[in-house]
């Protein structure tokens, strides 16, 4: 069983978590669309500035997260390349619907057998749960937590775990290789992963971030970054034809070159043909 976030993590979030004077409050010290929360006044003006563009506009820029500034007059320079935090950034309705499309298709192709939403842990600091072996996924969260937290993110993240499970069981154990080839690779993938949750915890004690030399947590969040791109670029299309199979070629196809082609930024960046040892497994 995994537990999502680790002991480690959630033991130390509140130390990180910073209140700054435009009203924000940031997990870590990067701006990230999932790291703030809250907002004042700024936040304020950015929402009625957003209302008065085009519909049309408006909807395409929050299909996918720009980078983010707290500026207003920086972000109204440039509204296409910029996001202002939870004004045109990806909704967290949307960001749950992606989620919750992938979990289905999860439970169709036999990666997951039954996600449990709405959990009350014992622990309050759990949000997200996935049982080997009973391919189990459970999820509780708080809806005024960080948007990292959120029910989209985690429920992304648990079948994160199911895929990884599935794919790559035995990556980094004994004679089996990584699934992150070169440092550069993991280094890569534990920034998606502090966009996400905030910043490796260090400690000196026994316990270190649960992130840390996981191969299958950093996938977790490699796999959000996928979901991203592969739903606008595939998921209407396909699911529009009627097609299953092709679903999940075309999600693994996007998690393999995640990995292994680190195209994350821009955003807009298509996914290679999925490799034939890919093919073989899911086709």
């Amino acid at each position: 069983m995994s537990r999502f976030p680790s002991p480690t993590l959630a033991d130390r979030i509140d130390d990180r978590i910073q209140e700054l004077e435009d009203g924000f409050v940031r997990l870590g010290d990067e701006d990230t669309p999932f790291t703030l929360r809250e907002g004042g006044e700024s936040l304020e003006q950015a929402q009625q500035l957003h209302c008065e563009r085009e519909e049309a506009e408006r909807e395409r820029d929050a299909e996918s997260n720009e980078p983010v500034t707290r500026s207003v007059s920086e972000w109204r320079a440039d509204m296409v390349g910029l996001d202002f935090p939870s004004v045109d950034t990806v909704p967290l309705d949307e960001q749950r619907h992606r989620a919750n499309q992938v979990a289905d298709l999860a439970i169709d192709e036999n990666f997951v057998e039954r996600i449990d939403r709405d959990v009350a842990f014992q622990n309050e600091t759990v949000r997200g749960k996935y049982w080997r072996g009973v391919e189990l996924i459970e999820v509780g969260t708080d809806p005024d937590d960080f948007p990292g937290f959120q029910a989209g993110v985690v429920l992304t993240h648990e079948v994160g775990h199911a895929f990884y499970d599935s794919w790559s069981p035995d990556s980094g154990i004994e004679e089996y290789p990584r699934l992150f080839r070169t440092t550069d690779e993991k280094e890569q993938a534990q920034m998606l992963s502090e966009r996400l949750h905030g910043p490796m915890i260090e400690t000196d004690g026994p316990f270190v971030d649960y992130r840390e030399g996981s191969d299958e947590e950093l996938a977790a969040a490699v796999l959000h970054e996928s979901l991203s791109r592969w739903q606008l670029s595939e998921s209407r299309r396909m699911q529009s034809a009627g097609w299953r199979k092709p679903l999940v070629i075309s999600l693994i196809s996007c998690f393999e070159s995640s990995i292994h082609q680190w195209r994350y930024f821009p955003m807009g960046s298509q996914c290679v043909p999925v490799s034939r040892k890919m093919r073989q497994m899911f086709g």
